[in-house]
């Protein structure tokens, strides 16, 4: 089965979509970020080596918190957003004009990362886990770690903490017992002794 894509709706549309321009005026376009991640290189790749500059486009790319990307694109002030499709998806199905134009990664890198004091399923009822808000890849990433344990939404308690470095940081500082993380967050939890009690990457999350 095909994995879930992460990552849509990125800049670099704009260099395999558009023609290359011959002499005309430069056109301005903001890239949109939700988090700084690996995932989202290719845009400062294409930017770092001038691939917009050769498409006459003067870029700038921009990084938002607490997934108001989103927000920024359907409002106009974007023109590209390189996020997850949840929220291209729930934007469409609310009726703003927003398109996928194409996927740069496949697959989930999201964990489940708990204190050590988290043995089991069951310890894990009634915590609090840290996700980025109700509508973004973080929360997606919760649902399909809770089925894999058998739980349902409301038998932990999501708090909307921020971005990945706030979520991390609100982990170790034992200010909640659970969080979804992704690289190289997850690396830096597991060597201070936390447990990716489930980790997406291995499975074939449909």
């Amino acid at each position: 089965m095909k994995r879930f894509i992460d990552v849509v709706v990125t800049a670099m549309a704009a260099v395999f979509l558009m023609p290359a321009a011959g002499v005309s005026q430069s056109k301005s376009i903001v890239v949109g970020e939700g988090v700084r991640g690996a995932m989202y290189m290719p845009a400062y790749i294409a930017e770092e080596k001038g691939y917009f500059k050769k498409r006459d486009l003067d870029s700038k790319i921009v990084t938002f918190s607490r997934s108001n990307d989103i927000n920024a694109l359907v409002s106009g002030d974007i023109q590209f957003d390189q996020t997850s499709p949840d929220k291209v998806i729930h934007s469409a199905l609310g009726g703003f004009p927003v398109k996928m134009v194409m996927a740069t990664t496949r697959g989930l890198n999201l964990a489940l990362v708990v204190h050590p004091s988290i043995k089991s399923t069951a310890d894990l009822k009634g915590k609090s886990v840290a996700i980025t808000s109700f509508s973004g890849l973080p929360y997606t990433g919760l649902l399909l770690c809770l089925k894999e344990l058998g739980l349902t939404r409301e038998q932990v308690v999501p708090l909307n903490i921020g971005g990945k470095a706030a979520r991390f940081e609100a982990l170790v500082n034992n200010k909640v017992p659970a969080a979804i993380l992704d690289p190289p967050y997850t690396t830096m939890a597991a060597k201070e002794g936390f447990k990716l009690i489930v980790d997406l990457t291995p499975l074939d999350v449909p």
